[in-house]
Parts: C-alpha cells; structure tokens; sequence
C-alpha cells in the first residue's frame, strides 16, 4: 500500500546529540510504517547551525531541499546548495553546517534499522 503524507504532519524533534547546532529533524517515513529497506529524515539546519560530527558503517544519500551549506569530511569542506545531492560513503567521518545567515533543509537516507 502506498503511503503518502505531507511533511508538516510529521513531529519535528530537536536534535539533542552532542555537536548539533540548531537542528531539528522529522522521520517522514521509517519502520512504524512498513517501509522495508530505507528510511526517510528531513532535517533543517538554522543559520550558524551544524549537525554532529560522525560516522557510521552504512552508506546514505543526502539531497538539499533548500538553502545552502558545507558538507565537512576528515578532508575536505565541498559547498552544498538547493539541488545537489550527496552520496556519503560507510565510515567516512563528516558534518555539515550552515552559514550564519541561511538554513537548509535536506532529504537524508539511510537504511531503515539506522533511523
């Protein structure tokens, strides 16, 4: 059965991990809905925000709904803006972070036991 729903439906939570900086995410589609493989998380980074430095040993696909930002790995800080997509591969350490004056809001998949 498909599952269709807008994401001002779904519960925004603050991200409360050590690192993160004004951000907030939503869980728009994962296993309390069957959804078999993947999981679906919006999450919004305020300006002069940033999520929590990690890593983890699955691969995701990040997509930027809107505004712009900078994807950091170990290496190297690459620009991010509305449009582009993001493969981040298993055990690669990174974060991202906003500038002071723009959020950003990005689709980001991970298989569904990490949601």
């Amino acid at each position: 059965m498909a599952i269709i729903r807008h994401f001002s439906e779904i519960e925004e939570i603050k991200v409360e991990i050590d690192g993160a900086i004004g951000t907030t995410k939503r869980l728009l589609l994962g296993s309390s809905d069957g959804v078999p493989l993947f999981s679906m998380r919006m999450f919004t980074v305020e300006p002069g925000g940033m999520t929590p430095s990690h890593r983890h040993d699955f691969e995701h696909e990040i997509f930027v709904l809107e505004g712009t930002g900078v994807l950091v790995t170990e290496n190297s800080r690459y620009p991010m803006k509305s449009g582009s997509a993001v493969f981040i591969p298993a055990m690669e350490q990174h974060h991202m972070e906003t500038a002071e004056d723009s959020a950003m809001r990005i689709l980001c998949l991970v298989p569904k036991q990490h949601e």
